[in-house]
């Protein structure tokens, strides 16, 4: 709801800037994008004409961290903490609750102890059936096919950046084959409803590499945090872009490859605020960044530009380099394609920019193909059968984070969240 009175408050006031209402372009990053992919398939927003083009970087509502799973529950957990009353129908009768938080010091607000499960969020998005409806997916699944996709569209990810799934200590030392066991665990069992068992040794399997006898603690790392890059990242990234082509609007798809540093976070955002620029650039930054990453973040700044002023993110600073460098001078602007479900061509952002197709496209049908048919299957017997569950799953201290059992409020009965 802030987000669309930001962008009913751009509509009314963005002339007086010297802007276009009718040109508006919204970006996001992460949990950013997932908002934006919201506020794409909401009548509220792009229904009302509030923007024409989206960026969506590195996250989507599909991602399984876009929205919070049990937000009554940290409702509860948050007015427990601070002393306030709790109705029994929080979604009925809430406005005590408010009243007292309202009164309540920020600074005890802050401490407050939001636990969440590992993989999951506690603050975000959530399902509110006014601004979310309860059926977005399938009302999402449908827009391309039916044409009424309203943005044109400019969406991708980067590779895998460890520190983004892992922590510091799992990426600096590596970890073992049980330790691994344990964080698949922990993302299926807090994911996953049906088939645990299946799912768990589908996933086991398609990241080893069983052309090795003995795995090193820095290659299993390596595969484990590709494996929950692509379950949070790129699969989600794919099937939004399927679901939200359609002819009448422009897509366009890409990957960023190969950075100098891998510790740097959003790197997207970096290299398109101009991080790499140094003091001339929008972005300060104490990276040591190199001359690839200057002109790469030049290129960015002139492909997002171009896309939020002409609809096309050509990249005219390439461009104009191998005009410099070529024998015979052309303008022609570098070929990005626009995205299509058949070809599924994207632009690969590294040292050598280019155009390639289907990315990860066998990982990708494990978590957009594979798992969804076993979670299908799994629906006709029911949640609660034991062969879903995980052998393990009812032992204590099998995973590095809580699980999303453990954490259910005492109050989750009493609490009745819209379905």
């Amino acid at each position: 709801m802030d987000q669309l009175a930001a962008l009913h408050w751009v509509q009314e006031n963005i002339v007086c800037f010297g802007g276009d209402p009718g040109q508006v372009t919204v970006m996001g990053h992460g949990t950013g994008a997932a908002c934006l992919n919201y506020l794409v398939i909401s009548p509220a927003a792009t229904g009302a004409g509030l923007f024409k083009r989206a960026i969506l970087m590195s996250g989507s509502a599909l991602s399984p961290w876009a929205s919070v799973r049990d937000p009554s529950g940290h409702a509860f957990d948050v007015a427990t903490q601070l002393d306030c009353p709790v109705p029994n129908d929080l979604f009925g009768h809430y406005e005590n609750l408010l009243q007292c938080l309202r009164k309540r010091p920020l600074h005890d607000i802050l401490k407050g102890d939001l636990q969440h499960s590992k993989f999951q969020v506690a603050v975000g998005p959530s399902i509110d059936g006014v601004t979310i409806k309860p059926d977005w997916k399938n009302h999402q699944s449908k827009m391309g096919k039916e044409g009424r996709t309203p943005v044109d569209l400019l969406l991708g990810m980067t590779a895998a950046n460890l520190l983004d799934i892992l922590s510091q200590q799992e990426v600096q030392e590596g970890f073992d084959a049980d330790y691994r066991e344990d964080l698949l665990r922990s993302f299926v069992i807090n994911n996953y409803r049906y088939h645990m068992q299946e799912i768990m040794l589908a996933i086991t399997a398609e990241y080893t590499d069983w052309s090795r006898s003995l795995h090193r603690p820095i290659s299993i790392r390596d595969s484990t945090g590709q494996g929950l890059h692509d379950a949070n990242i790129v699969s989600p990234m794919a099937d939004l872009a399927k679901q939200l082509y359609t002819t009448s609007r422009s897509s366009y798809l890409y990957v960023l490859e190969e950075v100098s540093d891998e510790s740097l976070l959003l790197k997207e955002l970096v290299y398109v605020f101009g991080g790499p620029l140094g003091a001339l650039g929008p972005l300060a930054s104490s990276y040591n960044f190199t001359k690839m990453d200057v002109t790469r973040s030049k290129s960015f700044i002139s492909m997002w530009s171009n896309f939020i002023k002409l609809g096309h993110p050509k990249d005219t600073v390439s461009t104009a380099k191998m005009s410099e460098s070529a024998n015979d001078i052309t303008s022609e602007e570098q070929i990005w394609p626009k995205y299509d479900p058949v070809y599924q061509r994207y632009f690969q952002i590294g040292t050598q920019n280019s155009v390639r197709d289907h990315y990860r496209a066998g990982k990708v049908a494990l978590w957009s193909w594979l798992i969804p048919g076993l979670e299908r299957v799994g629906t006709q017997y029911g949640p609660d059968e034991n062969f879903h569950r995980l052998p393990t799953d009812l032992q204590s201290g099998l995973y590095p984070e809580p699980t999303a059992q453990s954490l259910l409020p005492s109050m989750a009965q009493q609490i009745h969240p819209i379905t």
